[in-house]
């Protein structure tokens, strides 16, 4: 049987060939390195050797050339079979050096058998005639040499390429993430070399670990794990079984993927390899989980920014520096009308309003001139069906690495909604202004901190001034009358000083000279406690004033008539009896009475025909006339049609002259119904105004809608005397007002209080405002409305009911609180309604009085839409402030906790919810686990565990979709922590998935402890929280993960350099340990110098190549155990100039070359190669100069024995100045001192 040596130092290539000539009949020995092949040849000759090139201890070629130089050798046939970094000459070295085949991998298992046979066959016949050796040793040690830097070189250039590629991912990424504006910096990386865990078991149980496994087991320490079942580190125990079936049948498995359990309950995906023999398992473990982790991100790199691109909640877009779209997002599409397909034919400027196209040219212009970074604009767009849309243009450049202009990045915001409702806004201030100017009422305020002073157009109209003008504090005080000046002036003082409140009737001359009164309201504003505005109302109230002077002059006019003549005047008599007739009348006594005298009398006279109410003062008139006074009385009388009179009576006593007792009376009666009538609407004026001005004033202060309908109401009861004032408000239905305030007048109010057994919730009911009731219609037409039939009103009232019990009980309601009158005003201001206001009464109400009730209604609607406009822009303003806090978040922390609990704190504050958490998804275990929670009260809902499916948060993993649940009572028995929910008092609740790349990535839950009624709004806010949550989530993770694959990668560089330093120290046996000493001692030197961390590095890389040239320098040299010749001290001198030659084309290790490069020069200049001196000496290698030697010293070589510890520092010392570095020696003998 033809016995063949196989050497190999890979084992997976000598387990290959040996799997391949076994069962071809060949006989086979094996060797990892050319020196144990050597020893294995000698002691048994194979019929052919196949060996490998690159190997430790020795190559294939000295190999090689060792069995062609030994005659007992010679004649076996040599065969390389190689693939490591294979060139030509490589093969031409081969066969000069008696090679018989040179078999380049990979090769078809069927032509490399066909080709060992042919030369087997071939040498037997005599066909096959090497060369043996006759290449001289120069020669030899030149190509040897040569082809060795060409491996090595090959190899450098191995690592550069994967470098290169690290770096081209990296780049990639970072592109991708300044396109997405996060300035995030992001890495790429692949992992080639990964740890490897040693271990070796018997019958299951560990008996040896190393430390990198126990440390891949998150063990910490090897000792954690001997003496355990190996089963403990298997996911699935299935894996070992399948192992060990594979092992029973091979003895031998190789990269066996399965996934190991850490000490900590997470998985890891690793390779094993492992060998059988007699129940025991010795092998490897390979984790290789990042890779397959990285590989995936690096898949998904590109999708991120597309996936933040496309679903941005605004419109955003990549634009040429001519205004081309070159990429645009759905936001954009939907923003703009056009398919994406029409917009990337146009650029910007075809779309703009022709009035704004020069807005963008100045700020572009200086973009590119790079005097701004970025700018922000409001312009106008045209969609495209010709409506015309404002939007918020922020715009950035983004530039290439040599800081030219590629292209911009525009985001767009449709603000057009945002508009309208300033022009709303806009519009009830107009509102309000027209309503002060009906009412004469004006505002105005002093900021204190400026002295400045502002005027409502109202009051620059009272004081008949341009509104162009801008009068200060003294010239204002300077309009009142001299003699009120300093009444206005003190209450301003004692406002601005003590902040208490003023409210005067003065006397003013306008700019034109006219004198007029007005009145003029003034409070005070604190901040910090510290008065800094007052602020007040400003009302002409001239023609009240005079129509009281008028009504005064009138009163005294008729007192002075009163005594000359009447409308008609009177004479009576008391009787006998004590009863009162009268006897005569004159004047126009029948005009105003509507009785005759005879009729008068029949029906009793002056008694019978007053006004119920009134009897009490027509006693006490009786009374002053016993007591010989004259009356002057207002009283009520009844005509004979029915119709009330007012009537002024002065009336004289006519006393018996014995007895002293009223006998009789005469007077005058003046009919005062118009005087009375034009007193009671100049009151009712004044009440509207106040009123008016009250709300005015409420709505300046800022008061909340449910204090000023609270406030109204209570005035309207007072002011119409009614019986009852409804309020109700949009709720989140729209179908639907829903009533906020019901104001009852006490009597009322204990008959309803007893139907509703005091539960004043059960007034909250919904006024149904479409289909064909009586809301509905009042609703459409849009105008205030009375209704003075009963059955109507019940009608009407029954429409609250939500069910048939309800409205029956309304029904009987309505029956017992008697109204006769309803009066609807529906609060509409552009189209929109903001309201319902009702007032009920028992009996119907005046036209006056509907008007009055119009002019209030507006004012309220004015309040109304003007404090709408402000809660939706204050609502928008805080979302977009909410969204930027999280934006910063994830911008400026990669501490994925600390984001998160940023957003649930902004979901809870902006959507008004009691509690938020978000539960992350653990892919390993399959389960939704608590990362961030705030607003809970019991520990069992701030750590949850759930699986997929379970529960409202498993169910919303599974599905994808939002569920919104408003009674979570419903769900008591499906919710798996509806035990936990009891202890919440939680009513309603919503939960969102997050989502990245699609990928599931976890839950957004938040719970309310009342009963939620969102709107669309609200939902849509919460998903774009949960979309930057997502986003959040997938950026750190992705983020962290890139950090750790980084590290990875340098510590495989560094294990390679340290792979060369020890290949090294195997080649040159009595300097083994050299390199791994001086590399110590050298950093433990430059620290002392004081270099510093980032320069360590390089210095602790330069050490361990410092002897890498000699990988050129030809074994009889550098292995020759007596002194070289100055033939071979030439050749050993070359040694640093081939490490330059070999290193410094791999960029990476440039920095470390001052080491390897000039570590044998000399301070004086002696040294080589180059012959440096002094300063111009490396730092380093001169530090390392310095330690090399001393470490020569101190250790055992081939031609003497270590010096003493002594001797070596007497020599150190003798070398300074001439040898070393004087400051370098300073520093090295007091740090060997102090050891």
């Amino acid at each position: 049987m033809t016995k063949i040596l196989i050497v190999d130092d890979e084992e997976k290539n000598l387990y290959l060939l040996q799997m391949l000539l076994s069962a071809n009949g060949y006989e086979l020995a094996s060797a990892a390195n050319g020196a144990e092949a050597l020893d294995l040849a000698l002691q048994a000759k194979p019929d052919v050797i196949i060996s490998d090139i690159l190997m430790p201890v020795m190559d294939g070629f000295s190999f090689c050339r060792a069995c062609k130089e030994d005659g007992r050798l010679r004649d076996i046939p040599f065969i390389f079979y190689t693939a490591t970094y294979t060139e030509p000459q490589d093969e031409a070295l081969a066969l000069s050096l008696g090679a018989e085949r040179f078999i380049i991998k990979p090769t078809e298992p069927a032509e490399f058998l066909a080709l060992l046979k042919e030369t087997l066959e071939k040498h037997t016949t005599g066909e096959l005639v090497a060369s043996h050796g006759v290449i001289d040793d120069a020669a030899y040690y030149k190509e040897h040499s040569a082809a060795l830097i060409r491996k090595l070189e090959d190899k450098v250039a191995e690592l550069q390429e994967k470098n290169r590629r690290v770096e081209a991912d990296n780049e990639a990424r970072k592109k991708a993430e300044e396109e997405l504006q996060e300035s995030k910096n992001s890495y790429a990386a692949l992992v080639d070399n990964a740890p490897v865990g040693v271990y070796h078991t018997q019958d299951g149980v560990f008996l040896f670990v190393n430390q990198e496994l126990a440390s891949m087991a998150n063990y910490a320490s090897p000792a954690d794990l001997i003496g355990q079942q190996s089963l403990l580190l298997y996911q699935n125990s299935n894996d070992r079984v399948r192992l060990l079936e594979v092992l029973a049948k091979e003895k031998q498995v190789k990269n066996f993927e399965t996934r190991l359990l850490t000490r900590d309950g997470k998985t890891k995906v690793v390779l094993l390899s492992a060998t059988a023999e007699d129940g025991s398992l010795t092998g490897m473990v390979i984790d290789i989980t990042d890779r397959k982790r990285i590989e995936e991100k690096l898949r998904e790199s590109e999708e991120l920014f597309k996936y933040a691109f496309e679903n941005a909640p605004i419109g955003k877009a990549l634009v040429a520096l001519d205004g081309r779209f070159l990429k645009i997002n759905r936001s954009l599409v939907n923003i703009l009308g056009y398919s994406e397909e029409e917009l990337l034919k146009k650029t910007y400027q075809e779309i703009t309003h022709p009035d704004d196209q020069d807005i963008q040219l100045s700020y572009t212009q200086q973009l590119l001139a790079g005097e701004i970074q970025n700018y922000q604009i409001e312009k106008r767009y045209f969609q495209k069906n010709g409506q015309i849309i404002s939007t918020q243009v922020n715009v950035s450049l983004v530039r290439d690495k040599n800081e030219k202009p590629l292209y911009l990045v525009s985001q767009y915001q449709d603000i057009t909604l945002s508009q309208r409702m300033e022009e709303e806004l806009r519009h009830s201030n107009d509102l309000l202004n027209i309503t002060g100017e009906i009412a004469k009422i004006g505002g105005w305020e002093i900021h204190l901190d400026t002295q400045t002073l502002s005027w409502t157009k109202e009051v620059y109209r009272i004081h008949e001034v341009d509104p162009a003008t801008k009068p200060n504090v003294a010239e204002a005080i300077n309009f009142y009358a001299p003699e009120d000046r300093p009444v206005i002036t003190a209450a301003v003082q004692d406002c601005i000083a003590s902040g208490k409140p003023y409210d005067l009737e003065l006397q003013l001359i306008t700019a034109k000279g006219k004198r007029i009164w007005v009145r003029a309201q003034g409070a005070a504003e604190r901040s910090d406690g510290k008065i800094t505005r007052i602020y007040g109302a400003f009302q002409d109230i001239t023609e009240r004033k005079l129509a009281e002077k008028k009504l005064r002059e009138s009163e005294e006019r008729y007192r002075l008539i009163s005594t000359v003549t009447s409308d008609y005047m009177f004479s009576s008599q008391i009787g006998a009896d004590g009863k009162l007739s009268l006897n005569w009348v004159a004047g126009a006594f029948e005009e105003i009475a509507g009785y005759s005298f005879e009729e008068f009398v029949a029906r009793g006279g002056w008694r019978a025909t007053l006004h119920p109410d009134d009897l009490a003062i027509d006693d006490r008139d009786m009374e002053k006339l016993r007591a010989n006074q004259s009356i002057n009385s207002e009283l009520r009388t009844i005509t004979k049609s029915g119709k009330t009179v007012w009537v002024r009576v002065y009336a004289h006593p006519v006393l018996d002259a014995k007895s002293n007792e009223l006998v009789g009376i005469y007077g005058a009666v003046q009919d005062i119904t118009a005087r009375k009538q034009d007193e009671e609407l100049i009151q009712q004026r004044t009440q509207d105004l106040e009123l008016i001005n009250a709300i005015s004033s409420a709505i300046n202060q800022g008061m909340e809608i449910k204090d000023i309908i609270t406030f109204v109401s209570k005035e309207l009861l007072d002011i119409f005397h009614c019986d009852v004032v409804v309020v109700a408000q949009p709720g989140p239905d729209q179908n639907f007002l829903l009533v906020e305030h019901v104001e009852f007048t006490s009597t009322l109010f204990k008959k309803v209080e007893k139907m509703i057994g005091g539960n004043r919730k059960s007034l909250n009911v919904k006024m149904p405002i479409t289909g064909d009731g009586q809301f509905a219609r009042i609703r459409k037409q849009g105008e205030i409305e009375m209704i003075n039939d009963p059955e109507t009103i019940r009608a009407m009232m029954v429409e609250y009911g939500e069910n048939e019990i309800q409205r029956r009980l309304i029904s009987q309601a309505s029956k017992i609180l008697g109204f006769r009158c309803v009066i609807s005003v529906p609060l509409v201001a552009n189209e929109r309604i903001f309201g319902l206001l009702q007032i009920g009464h028992n009996a119907p109400l005046p036209e006056s009085s509907i008007k009055r009730i119009r002019v209030i209604a507006a004012q309220m609607t004015a309040a109304f839409a003007r404090k709408h406009a402000e809660q939706q822009i204050n609502q928008r303003l805080q979302n977009i402030e909410a969204l930027h806090t999280i934006d910063n978040a994830i911008a400026n922390s990669m501490d994925l906790q600390l984001t998160l609990q940023v957003v649930a704190q902004e979901t809870i504050m902006q959507c008004e919810v009691d509690a938020a958490d978000i539960l992350l998804y653990n892919p390993v275990s399959n389960m939704l686990e608590t990362s961030v929670n705030q607003g809970f009260h019991t520990p069992a809902m701030q750590k949850v565990s759930l699986r997929i499916g379970q529960g409202l948060a498993g169910q919303i993993a599974s599905n994808w979709q939002r569920i919104f649940v408003p009674d979570l009572a419903v769900y008591r028995g499906k919710e798996t922590r509806a035990s936990t929910f009891s202890g919440e008092d939680f009513v309603s609740y919503c939960g969102l998935p997050l989502w990245a790349k699609g990928q599931f990535i976890g839950v957004l839950e938040v719970f309310n402890r009342s009963q939620l009624n969102p709107g669309q709004d609200w939902f849509n806010f919460l998903e774009t929280l949960a979309g930057q949550a997502a986003i959040a989530i997938d950026s750190i993770n992705s983020f962290n993960e890139i950090q750790i694959s980084n590290s990875k990668l340098i510590l495989a560089y560094d294990a390679t350099i340290e792979g060369w330093s020890r290949a090294m120290d195997l080649r040159d046996e009595e300097t083994e340990g050299h390199t791994q000493r001086v590399m110590e001692l050298t950093i433990q030197l430059a620290r002392a110098v004081g270099i510093g961390n980032e320069q360590i590095v390089h210095i602790r890389r330069g050490a361990l190549l410092h002897d890498m040239g000699k990988l050129g320098i030809p074994d009889r040299i550098l292995l020759k155990p007596g002194k070289l010749t100055e033939e071979e001290w030439g050749i050993m001198r070359k040694h640093p100039v081939y490490a330059y030659d070999m290193l410094s084309s791999i960029e990476y290790l440039r920095p470390a070359l001052d080491i390897p490069y000039c570590h044998h020069e000399k301070w004086d200049g002696s040294g080589y190669p180059r012959g440096l001196k002094g300063e111009e000496i490396p730092l380093a290698a001169r530090i390392f100069a310095v330690i090399d030697v001393w470490d020569a010293l101190t250790s055992d070589r081939p031609y003497r024995k270590a010096w003493t510890r002594e001797q070596a520092l007497e020599y150190i010392r003798e070398q300074t100045g001439t040898h070393f570095d004087p400051q370098i020696v300073e520093v090295f003998l007091a740090n060997l001192a102090s050891r």
